[in-house]
């Protein structure tokens, strides 16, 4: 339907006087200005020299004409003046100081409260920041903190009722500072000092809406209930005396409305009016001719008919005109009636074909790309009772495969047998949809389609089995209980089942995809039926065929999952819909709607992908294809005959029985397993194979004339599973993560993918179109298939010479074997069968990528190289304590876990061959190894900074990483000693002595002895003998066992070891006295008094003492800042913490202590080291406490 829709605007400012017939109240009375503005909403364009007129209270108030841009302007008498304390329209001013370096700030006035969206972009029009702001009516100043910008020219644009936009210039001062950081605080009014003092920002009074009245949120509507609508509304210059306005606007001879208006407080308010157009029908014959024809026009409730040609009044819109054509054929054509007076000229295709040619060349031959509507079914739609849940059946066309030796004779003679013609085929193909006259019912149906299988030439004989309307498990639109990302306004419970297939990390490995003439194609096959998808898909949708009439969500939320725009907020009336596509960048859509206003069936369908596929080759015979048909064929009690009939369309005939021939070798392939049925509260299942045609084609077994036919190879058929939630609390946190397979999904796929509440476009709201982007969620295998299918076309975009089979490869062998069905969220329940393995975003994408992938993943700064600079950024990142072990799913983050630096870990191919094993770098001279199934962040930097992805300076490189991705080692003697367990201790030469330069592990005395341990709190502070304990590993983030923990951090012995005779160190060793530690010092450069001194002393020898190791560097290491830590000695000091004489553990991580065997009355001598300090503490403990211990040479 075309309405003309009013936009009520009130403009700022003072009118000098009013209509001279108008009551004014009060000696001060003055006018506002209204604008009225005049728009085809079918158009969306502007209507000129329409003519409104506007009466207030019963009295005419003025009669004006729309201008070229719509608009009509009156002055609406207003009561006693006041000064304008309101802003009229929302504004920016240039920003200051312009250019800026990392803070800048704009002036803007905003004539409402509202919540308003400030984005920024750079001069290619690519988002950088974007912020919703929520604001009082008044003026303001916008700070804008954009410190993580380069130097260059910048767009803000604000949108609010309205949108303005004002160019920046940004000076970067070459340093990656934070943001992007955006506030708004009150400003200063118009022609104030920028720099003053703020006033009182003014509040507009709210309209006051009467009883009788509703007001609809969506579209500022308010709607009179009574026969007069009655509203006031509050201007910058006072309050309207008038309380009841009624409008009459009139757009030639039959375009006029009439009717009560009420005015808001606000800018706009629509006014629906219909817009008539004079509509002429013409038919003509397939060359052109007249053909007077009987048609029946419908458009929802509307219908009438006519004989051809004649002119209809009709509104504007999409109306289904059908006519007979002769021989009891009637077809459906959609016209669509725009806004003008038009001629529509109807063209009635004959009823079908028969082949042309010479009669005994091969009729595959002859074949040809052929889709004539479908005949309009009328009364030939049955149940059909050897279909399952009451399918149905379109008794007037067959599908029939032919021998591919039949010749165009033979098959123009079955035609003619069976008074029969082709409706639909395909090229170099025996495929044929027939048309047949109706057999009147089932029985005889089937009669006939047994008779056309027996014929000579004829291998195979379908009925066109209708395809039903999608049943998702539910679609709910919930707006509630959803966690933020920190510093994100995205919105967590919208993203889970994209953060648990890593595609957050996949995101990051966006520099590497190809440009988009290379990337692949994608194509949907689903329920549309509304036009093509809005502006929040990042596609290039090319068909425009789409059905209307039966609007269906499904296509639009599947399409969605794929290549929905991230965080889209220019097209969704300011609210952000927070809807995320597995693919980052923008893709080559076609899409098969399926969503017809008359009917769709199984053979047509198939014949409809296999055109669409067919025609992007046509085009770019490289194409790269990725198909998604997120639907069931549950209805067919057998799956064979139609995935035989599928399998030919793909293979065509003569390569039926050769794997990867014809097509099969151009696309991949996704499909869904199904979704269980719920009858009578329990669940109804069967086989993945039994729920769809394509799944039967990968899974099924078939025969063809007594000779097995090899499965398709080039399609995924997908499960279900449910995902965990993000969870960001002091006690957990963890990303989402692949669950069990949902008890909603049936089981039997190759593959799984989450699709539990699964949000994407596709919800709608009153009067909202579906094609318009809106976020809700849907469940089921449907939405699990899109998502497999988008991490297939990431592999494809990233490396396009990959071949179907190696994308296949890729996905299937990165996909990861969570082999677990009992990790649900709240309210999800698991499936018994355990489901297939994951596909994992980040493992493929980064497997297909090889080192192309790993540059754009390391190269943070965009220059397009892996160097020195990349290396600080993210050391920046992962040595800052407020960031380094934030769930942030940031740029930093290397190994998928979402987790910013940190102890985390998870997998990651290193070695760029799809595996994940203990591998090696040479780092500084010294192979260090990496376990790809457990990685840390900094492990992976690490890694590659010694790989030949790393462009940078060596030097730089290694006086960065020195410390965390290796030890700085000067040129010591070294050596090893063995104790009794077996343990092999490195040892260093410091002066004249020999040290351990690892803390003691041992468990036994020398002569064998076993030294006790394990001791309780009580125990221990009562013992007087000789024990060791471990530091309790549950209390180390990253450290999982006492095994670990001893290996990094040795063990803490009493002192009552120590001075056990039967000696702790290993044999020609011992544990050093106080004087050969004051040997020890000062060797390193204290003076004799300063090592005869108690507590800390000297300057720097600690610093000599201690490792290098220090956070983020894996166990063990020390805290930041490890002051004056240089190893210059080649001790290698680590902070093993200490066990108190009382049986508490603390300091792990922060100091070093060791006992020595120098007795001191009831305690005895030992020395510490301290990660804040640089110097060395010589002190005594009671005999009690747990220390280290380090051995030196006798």
């Amino acid at each position: 339907m075309a309405i003309l829709f009013l936009a009520v605007t009130f403009i700022a400012g003072l009118i000098d006087a009013g209509p001279a017939d108008h009551p004014v109240s009060g000696p001060a009375a003055q006018n506002t200005q209204l604008e009225i503005r005049v728009v085809d909403d079918y158009t969306a364009r502007p209507l000129p020299s329409a003519e409104v007129t506007l009466w207030g209270d019963g009295i005419e108030i003025g009669t004006a004409q729309t201008d070229s841009r719509g608009i009509a302007t009156f002055a609406l008498p207003t009561g006693a003046g006041e000064p304008p304390e309101l802003p009229g329209a929302l504004t920016l001013s240039p920003n200051y100081p312009n250019p800026f370096l990392d803070e800048t700030r704009v002036d803007i006035t905003v004539p409402e409260e509202q919540t308003i969206t400030a984005t920024v972009y750079n001069i290619l029009g690519q988002r950088v920041a974007t912020q919703q702001l929520p604001v009082q009516a008044g003026y303001h100043t916008l700070t804008l903190s954009l410190g993580h910008l380069a130097t260059g020219v910048y767009f803000l644009r604000v949108d609010g009722r309205t949108s303005q936009t004002v160019s920046l210039f940004r000076m970067g001062s070459g340093v990656h500072r934070a943001g992007p950081v955006f506030s708004v605080a009150p400003g200063p009014a118009p022609g104030a000092d920028p720099a003053g003092t703020p006033g009182p920002i003014p509040v507009r009074a709210g309209q006051a809406t009467p009883a009788s009245t509703s007001t609809t949120a969506s579209t500022g509507t308010t709607t009179s209930t009574g026969a007069t609508a009655t509203a006031s509304a509050s201007a910058s210059t006072g309050t309207t005396t008038s309380t009841g306005y009624t409008i009459r606007v009139e757009k030639d001879r039959y375009d006029v409305h009439e009717g009560p208006l009420a005015i808001p407080p606000g800018r706009s308010v629509p006014v629906p009016l219909s817009r008539n157009n004079l509509v002429e029908f013409v038919v003509t014959d397939g060359e052109g001719a007249p053909a007077p024809r009987q048609l029946e026009i419908t458009f929802g409730d509307f219908h009438t008919s006519i004989t051809t040609p004649q002119t209809l009044t009709l509104k504007s819109g999409v109306y289904s005109a059908s006519g007979d054509i002769g021989e009891g054929v009637a077809l459906a054509h959609k016209v669509e009636i725009p806004s003008v007076d038009t001629t529509v000229v109807l063209t009635f295709e004959e009823a079908g074909v028969k082949l042309e040619g010479a009669p005994d060349a091969p009729a595959i031959d002859a074949s040809y790309d052929l889709h004539i509507p479908i005949v309009y079914p009328g009364e030939a739609i049955s149940v059909d009772p050897d279909l399952l849940n009451d399918g149905r059946v379109l008794r007037t066309e067959i599908e029939v495969v032919t021998n591919p030796d039949a010749t165009i004779a033979e098959v123009n003679s079955l035609l003619e047998k069976y008074d029969a013609q082709i409706v639909s085929m395909l090229q170099d193909n025996t495929v044929f949809i027939i048309r047949v006259p109706d057999p009147g019912d089932v029985a005889s149906l089937n009669q006939l389609v047994a008779a056309i299988e027996n014929e000579p030439i004829v291998l195979l004989a379908n009925k066109s089995v209708i395809v039903e309307d999608p049943e998702p498990l539910y679609d709910s639109y919930r707006q509630g209980e959803i966690q933020q990302i920190p510093g994100h306004n995205t919105l967590m419970e919208r993203i889970d089942h994209h953060l648990a297939a890593r595609a957050h990390a996949a995101w990051n490995l966006r520099d590497a995809i190809t440009e988009i003439k290379t990337r692949p194609w994608v194509v949907v096959a689903d329920f549309f039926g509304d036009g093509p998808p809005g502006a929040g898909y990042n596609a290039n949708v090319l068909n425009i065929d789409y059905a209307t009439g039966n609007v269906n969500s499904h296509g639009y939320h599947v399409l969605g999952i794929i290549s929905g725009m991230f965080d889209n907020v220019e097209t969704l009336d300011n609210n952000a819909n927070d809807v995320t596509g597995i693919f980052p960048e923008r893709l080559n859509v076609y899409t098969v709607d399926l969503a017809d206003t008359t009917l769709h069936t199984w053979p047509r369908r198939m014949n409809e992908i296999i055109s669409t596929i067919g025609h992007i080759l046509s085009d770019d015979s490289n194409a790269r294809i990725v198909v998604n048909t997120s639907l069931n064929s549950r209805s067919l009690n057998d799956q064979a005959p139609q995935a035989l009939s599928w399998i030919i369309r793909v293979r065509g005939m003569r390569f039926l029985f050769l794997d990867g021939l014809g097509l099969e070798d151009r696309f991949i392939h996704f499909t869904s397993t199904g979704n269980n049925r719920i009858v009578g509260g329990n669940i109804v299942s069967w086989a993945a194979r039994d729920n769809s045609i394509f799944a039967y084609a990968v899974l099924g077994d078939m025969t063809m004339d007594g000779h097995d036919v090899p499965k398709l190879t080039n399609t995924f058929v997908v499960e279900n599973r449910v995902n965990t939630q993000h969870n960001d609390t002091d006690e957990l946190q963890q990303r989402p993560v692949p669950g069990c397979a949902s008890n909603r999904s049936i089981m039997g796929g190759n593959l799984s993918a989450m699709g539990t509440e699964v949000w994407s476009f596709g919800g709608f709201g009153s009067g909202q179109e579906l094609s318009d982007p809106f976020a809700s969620n849907m469940s089921g295998t449907s939405m699990a298939t899109p998502q497999a299918a988008g991490i297939a076309a990431y592999v494809w975009a990233v490396n396009p010479s990959l071949s179907v089979s190696q994308v296949m490869d890729i996905v299937r062998s990165t996909a990861e074997e969570r082999a677990t069905n009992t990790v649900a969220p709240p309210g999800e329940t698991c499936h018994e069968v355990v489901p297939q393995p994951v596909a994992d975003a980040y493992a493929a994408v980064l497997l297909a990528g090889g080192s192309d992938a790993r540059r754009a993943l390391l190269d943070v700064n965009g220059n397009g190289t892996f160097d020195h600079d990349d290396i600080e950024e993210f050391l920046e990142i992962y040595l800052d304590t407020l960031k380094a072990g934030t769930l942030d799913y940031s740029r930093f983050d290397l190994n998928g876990d979402g987790i910013t630096g940190g102890e985390g870990t998870d997998r990651f191919d290193l070695t760029m061959d799809g595996g994940y094993a203990v591998v090696q770098q040479n780092i500084e001279e010294t192979l260090i190894a990496f376990d790809e199934g457990n990685l840390t962040d900094l492990e992976i930097l690490c890694y590659y900074a010694y790989s030949d992805i790393y462009e940078g300076d060596a030097e730089e490189r290694r006086e960065l990483l020195k410390g965390i991705c290796f030890e700085d080692d000067n040129d010591y003697d070294t050596g090893t000693v063995t104790d009794i367990d077996g343990n092999v201790y490195q040892t260093v030469k410091i002066g004249d002595q020999w040290w351990m330069a690892e803390n003691l592990r041992v468990s036994r005395y020398r002569n064998g002895d076993a030294i006790p341990t394990g001791l309780s709190n009580e125990e221990w502070s009562d013992t007087t003998t000789g024990t060791y304990a471990i530091y309790p590993h549950d209390k180390v983030g990253g450290i999982a066992s006492d095994e670990e923990m001893v290996e990094a951090y040795g063990a803490l012995y009493n002192w009552y070891a120590v001075d056990d005779e039967r000696g702790l160190c290993p044999s020609g060793w011992h544990v050093p006295s106080d004087a050969e530690w004051k040997e020890l010092e000062m060797y390193l450069g204290m003076t004799q008094e300063q090592a005869d001194e108690t507590s800390w002393r000297g300057t720097d020898e600690g610093g000599k003492l201690k490792s290098t190791r220090t956070q983020p560097a894996s166990h063990p290491r020390w805290a930041i800042p490890n002051t004056g830590a240089t190893n210059e000695s080649g001790f290698s000091a680590l902070p093993a913490g200490i066990r108190s004489p009382h049986g508490d553990f603390f300091d792990i991580g922060f100091a070093a202590d060791w006992w020595s065997s120098t007795r001191d009355a009831f305690r005895a001598w030992y020395r510490e080291v301290d990660f804040d300090y640089s110097d060395v503490r010589r002190s005594s403990r009671l005999h009690r406490g747990g220390l280290s211990v380090r051995c030196v040479r006798d």
